[in-house]
């Protein structure tokens, strides 16, 4: 693999330039006009192009990876300028159980990805896991569902043909629900567009439930970006059940894809996927039905402690049990409903953007940490 970048130079004045041609306000920005070296050297790279006087942009010819390390497995994916795949995303078909398992699954998908553009095109790269994370430091400080990552940074992440390919490139880490949030702002809505409200929560419900904020022109992060651990709030204090955290009567405990499939093993003795309950539930079984109802009651009753605290204009739902909606959504609604504040106002659906939400919002988190770099 071809190590050397094809824009090596490219930071937040070309990103802000780009930014300009994409909302087409590029003459000026609160009266300050583009340098126009930055203008010439972006057609010079063949970012941009000149067209009967004016400068447009050329989406596809220069990109954001996206990794996504999930609960399960590990996705990867190409974005261009106007925020949409290249080429979709590429999975691993196992996460991995151990750093060296976890590369080379993470490898699989990141072949397949390289295989369907030109991988000197990238500009930066974005990697999101459920976890805490440094994102100054670029540093993994502790996962609960994939432990063997904590302690490592980005570039520890990756395997070793592409940390040497990339190792020049801009490079971020982020926690999963903040880099999904940022994705359910910027291109949640039809079409890849940017969305207009300006509070919104993006909750996942997949192997564990966590949560990211997007509150007026930024993702609320916390003290130490730790914010957004919503699958670690108490929601059965009295006979909950044993979370991977440590605690017990978590959300995540009770209202996860693996709760699902825990409380369905002990209930019929039977193994089971939350694809395979939600087509038993679909069919008519009884015990699937109520387990998706439980399910929708857990997350109502969470769902009511951030509009209580936040009053958010919008919630979103991603994450593999959030494809099933509609076998929870009625008893999430009516216990939301129940112990929401009388006078808030939300709106719960499920986020349009699919599985690629979390491999889309690290590559515009690549993107957002050049375009607010100081160089």
């Amino acid at each position: 693999m071809r190590t050397e970048s094809f824009f090596k130079g490219f930071g937040r004045e070309h990103a802000r330039a780009i930014e300009l041609m994409r909302k087409g306000l590029l003459k000026e920005e609160n009266g300050n006009v583009v340098p126009d070296d930055v203008k010439e050297e972006l057609v010079a790279r063949g970012l941009a192009y000149k067209q009967k006087g004016k400068l447009l942009i050329d989406p596809e010819y220069g990109y954001f990876l996206g990794i996504d390390i999930g609960g399960t497995s590990a996705k990867s994916m190409l974005i261009d300028f106007g925020f949409k795949a290249v080429a979709g995303s590429f999975r691993s078909e196992d996460r991995g159980s151990e750093i060296n398992v976890f590369k080379h699954n993470l490898e699989r998908a990141l072949d397949g990805t390289m295989g369907s553009a030109n991988p000197r095109r990238i500009l930066g790269i974005g990697i999101a896991l459920p976890g805490t994370v440094d994102p100054s430091h670029g540093k993994v400080l502790f996962t609960t569902n994939v432990q063997f990552l904590s302690g490592l940074r980005a570039i520890e992440l990756l395997p070793r043909k592409f940390a040497s390919a990339w190792a020049d490139l801009p490079m971020k880490l982020e926690h999963d629900c903040k880099a999904a949030v940022l994705a359910e702002k910027l291109a949640g809505g039809p079409g890849h567009t940017e969305r207009k409200e300006s509070s919104i929560v993006a909750v996942t419900v997949g192997t564990g439930v966590s949560a990211g904020s997007y509150v007026n022109g930024s993702v609320i992060r916390g003290a130490t970006n730790a914010a957004g651990e919503f699958g670690h709030i108490m929601v059965n204090g009295l006979d909950g059940r044993q979370c991977g955290c440590g605690k017990v009567g978590c959300l995540e405990a009770e209202a996860s894809g693996s709760a699902m499939q825990a409380k369905w093993l002990e209930r019929t003795g039977t193994k089971a996927t939350v694809v395979e309950i939600a087509e038993a539930a679909m069919d008519g079984n009884i015990d699937a039905i109520e387990l998706f109802k439980e399910t929708g009651r857990w997350l109502g009753l969470g769902l009511s402690y951030i509009v209580n605290l936040m009053e958010p204009e919008l919630i979103t739902l991603y994450g593999g049990v959030s494809a099933a909606y509609d076998l929870f959504s009625e008893s999430l609604n009516e216990t939301l409903s129940k112990h929401a504040w009388p006078l808030a106002n939300w709106k719960v659906e499920r986020s349009m953007i699919g599985s690629e939400i979390v491999g889309l919002g690290a590559a515009l988190v690549a993107y957002e940490h050049i375009l607010g770099s100081a160089t």
